[in-house]
């Protein structure tokens, strides 16, 4: 695991994360990154969804999120390590916020953006961390 940690970036520094895909069956996503070489890093349930963290030895990470009920077809988004979403977001246009500031269970803080053709930005806080683990 990296021992990258967001907090030492300026705040509005960004750095490549991951790739998050919406899908609508989740452990069959997990079980085909998973014979492309990616091992699961992080897996939590939030908001009755289970969210999976994949990461290749490449050091490329994904993200897999169950899609709502009777949604079908993956969506896709960027995140970027920021070491203040708040700041982040008064960086960029507030207008194109999709999401606001959540916090999840096991410290991180996002916001989604929207890009000006569209394009999904998560912009991630790293907080409460085990040392080494991103």
């Amino acid at each position: 695991m990296s021992s990258y940690n967001c907090s030492r970036e300026p705040a509005v520094f960004a750095r490549f994360h991951h790739i998050g895909f919406e899908v609508d069956r989740l452990e069959e996503s997990a079980h085909f990154f998973r014979s492309l070489g990616f091992q699961e890093t992080e897996r939590f349930q939030w908001h009755r969804k289970t969210i999976i963290f994949l990461r290749h030895p490449s050091g490329l990470t994904i993200e897999l999120e169950e899609k709502p009920n009777g949604l079908t077809g993956p969506d896709v988004h960027l995140a970027f390590c920021v070491h203040d979403v708040s700041a982040m977001l008064a960086h960029v246009n507030q207008g194109l916020l999709l999401e606001a500031p959540q916090r999840f269970p096991n410290g991180w803080i996002s916001a989604f953006i929207e890009g000006p053709s569209g394009e999904v930005i998560e912009w991630m806080e790293k907080r409460g961390r085990t040392p080494g683990r991103d």
